[in-house]
């Protein structure tokens, strides 16, 4: 298995399934340029599932899939570590957790994590290595969210094998930031956050079930594009607390002008911020993925697919199609 940051092929026939309205909810070119690029990605490759949503200022103005409606949950993969940041978030903003706060204060453990804060398991800069998800036969066979018990697994380690501040992507971070947010609410990870961050955006579709539910907190969860376009732009839009100002909160660069935090990558740009993420798991050369990035103040653009591209130039392929039909 990775989890990447790690029949006849039909011919995809763009078909909007929103009823009573054009796949367009308005006439633009932009979105235009975004549905082909995604199409032509799709027909250079032998991906059969996928859907592809674009947002223009808060407005969902394309739409379109092949092999699945567009309304049809699928895997977020490492998408889902936004969700978990957001609801971190929330906490803070809820006075329930500061981001400085340290493991010890927020879950009473002792030893080498300790002294670990949020802000560093945000950032993936907390030292805590390695990444036991990965590779993880009993993880991907259990297909109920394993949040807990990878999270104390992570932090029973004798010997942690990373070094504090130093950036080192791993799930394991994101899967304590679950447990973190399972003790301060006295709630299941999924209903905490579906409850604070994604059901006051009337999100339904979004569950942590399937294949992949064992990836709860860093990598479980399922969604409609339609419903994370929505999410995504309510918090790394460019109104948004996270998407405003990303480098008002915790982020790490990782060099080449890119950083990480708050579950995503971002860089800044002369006029704005590009923000984005992709996520992917793979198990026996079959798997799940998704990508989303906004593009600087207007655009937003979600894809998900039913794919392994483990090994491939496909995902690189479509972030340069997608960013330059967006911006160009």
């Amino acid at each position: 298995m990775c989890d990447l940051d790690c029949m006849h092929m039909l011919s995809p026939i763009l078909v909007c399934l929103a009823i009573a309205q054009p796949c367009f909810a308005q006439s633009e070119g932009r979105a235009t340029q975004i549905v082909t690029a995604w199409s032509d990605w799709i027909d250079a490759g032998e991906t059969e599932n996928s859907t592809v949503v674009a947002i223009r200022a808060g407005e969902i103005v394309a739409q379109t899939s092949i092999g699945v409606s567009t309304d049809t949950p699928m895997p977020l993969a490492s998408l889902s570590k936004s969700v978990t940041a957001a609801c971190i978030l929330n906490l803070s903003d809820s006075g329930l957790v500061s981001l400085e706060m340290k493991l010890d204060d927020v879950l009473g453990i002792s030893g080498p994590v300790a002294a670990v804060t949020l802000n560093q398991l945000l950032t993936h800069t907390s030292g805590i290595w390695p990444d036991e998800t990965q590779g993880n036969a009993t993880l991907h066979g259990a297909q109920t969210d394993q949040t807990r018990r990878i999270a104390q697994q992570a932090m029973a380690r004798d010997v942690q094998e990373g070094e504090v501040g130093v950036f080192a992507y791993s799930n394991e971070n994101y899967a304590i930031l679950g447990a973190v947010i399972e003790d301060v609410t006295g709630k299941a990870y999924a209903q905490a956050c579906a409850e604070a961050v994604l059901e006051p955006l009337g999100i339904q579709s979004a569950t942590i079930e399937g294949e992949w539910g064992a990836h709860g907190a860093w990598g479980g969860w399922s969604m409609s594009a339609q419903d994370y376009a929505r999410f995504a732009w309510a918090h790394f839009g460019p109104t948004s607390q996270a998407g405003a100002n990303p480098q008002d909160w915790p982020t790490a660069d990782i060099g080449n002008g890119i950083n990480f935090g708050m579950g995503v990558l971002w860089r800044k740009t002369d006029t704005s911020h590009l923000i984005w993420s992709s996520g992917m798991l793979c198990w026996d050369n079959s798997g799940d993925g998704g990508y989303f990035a906004r593009y600087g103040e207007e655009w937003l653009v979600v894809t998900l697919y039913g794919d392994c591209l483990a090994g491939t130039d496909r995902l690189a392929d479509l972030d340069n199609s997608l960013f330059r039909a967006a911006t160009e």
